[in-house]
């Protein structure tokens, strides 16, 4: 939230971007309580028109490449960025991670349940991505969020944001070639894969590229760009994702240019504003009310309902009472942490 969600928004939100983390949002709960919950409860009824909702994390990816891009300009000290993305981050994940640790714990899921070591390597974030076992499957797109921000802050330091263009070209031609030779399954290569996200790296640059266009920074060359974005993307993705991956970008950069202009419902705005903690807790915790639901006797779409008001209900309260209260709190402390052992080093 990858990390998706509101966890990358700025202070001064931007509307439109709330809304489309929203839709994603939406579409990946669908995904998961239509149509993944099946790979685990096989006699559970499918619906095939969820399917390709997973591809909202393509898009929550595309949205982190405006969004960081953006905030690692703002920032004014060196100190800016890690402690807000810490600070926005951990919180709120280690609340809806413990929950739904507990949950899964007490009311079992097979094959879901995980041990307390586990859960201890789960709190960094970062465990999945060295082989912890995730205490909810959706947390693999926090590890890809946390490298992504890294990636960023460290061309912020070499003052190279301002060579967007140069560095996006770079990083798409080594995905591309990479991804080409990367068929001997050399560990280096692999590893070039994970440290670069080389498998992701289409969709970060089109969203650096909706940030300068709201900037008002491309020109008439970028469209090539643009289309080496899609041809890298092709390789990496199917038909159908490349399309949805497309129509994504190309909504997000048109409500770039034409923001002031857009009215959008309130509900969409705040499914975007909650989607960060609602991506942490929708899945394992709707599988197990769809599984009680299922074992009551209610029916299939009765048991999505419940489990989709009751994820949106839990993430509003985190988002309220977490997310935002403590959020602010905990980064005001460390930045006078920060400053504090500044002024006694003077």
């Amino acid at each position: 939230m990858s990390a998706i969600g509101a966890a990358n928004a700025p202070s001064n939100r931007l509307t439109f971007l709330d809304a489309m983390r929203g839709l994603a949002a939406v579409g990946v709960l669908l995904y998961h309580y239509c149509w993944r919950y099946t790979h685990i409860f096989p006699n559970a009824t499918a619906y095939a028109w969820t399917k390709y909702g997973y591809l909202g994390v393509h898009v929550f990816f595309i949205i982190s490449g405006f969004v960081i891009f953006m905030t690692v300009e703002r920032s004014k000290t060196v100190m800016d960025f890690p402690v807000g993305r810490l600070t926005r981050l951990y919180p709120t994940f280690w609340v809806c991670c413990t929950i739904t640790w507990l949950l899964v714990s007490i009311c079992g899921l097979p094959g879901r349940e995980t041990s307390i070591t586990q859960y201890l390597g789960n709190m960094t974030i970062v465990g999945p991505t060295f082989g912890v076992k995730p205490v909810d499957g959706a947390y693999w797109s926090l590890g890809v969020e946390m490298i992504f921000y890294v990636l960023v802050y460290g061309l912020w330091l070499l003052k190279l944001e301002t060579r967007w263009r140069v560095m996006c070209w770079i990083w798409l031609v080594l995905s591309a070639v990479i991804t080409f030779i990367d068929r001997s399954g050399l560990v280096f290569l692999k590893m070039l894969h994970v440290g670069l996200l080389l498998n992701y790296t289409p969709l970060f640059v089109l969203g650096i590229l909706c940030y300068q266009l709201m900037k008002n920074r491309v020109r008439k060359s970028d469209v090539a760009l643009v289309f080496a974005c899609l041809l890298v993307a092709s390789a990496l993705f199917k038909g159908s994702e490349v399309v949805v991956i497309g129509l994504s970008a190309g909504i997000i950069a048109a409500l770039s240019m034409m923001k002031a202009q857009i009215r959008i419902p309130k509900i969409v705005i705040w499914l975007g504003a909650i989607s960060y903690p609602l991506y942490l807790l929708h899945q394992n915790i709707g599988y197990i009310v769809i599984r009680y639901c299922s074992m009551l006797g209610l029916s299939r779409i009765a048991g999505i309902i419940i489990a989709f008001t009751i994820s949106i209900l839990l993430a509003s309260v985190v988002h309220v009472y977490v997310e935002e209260t403590s959020r602010k709190k905990l980064r005001q402390h460390v930045m006078h942490l920060v400053q504090s052992r500044d002024t006694g080093r003077r």
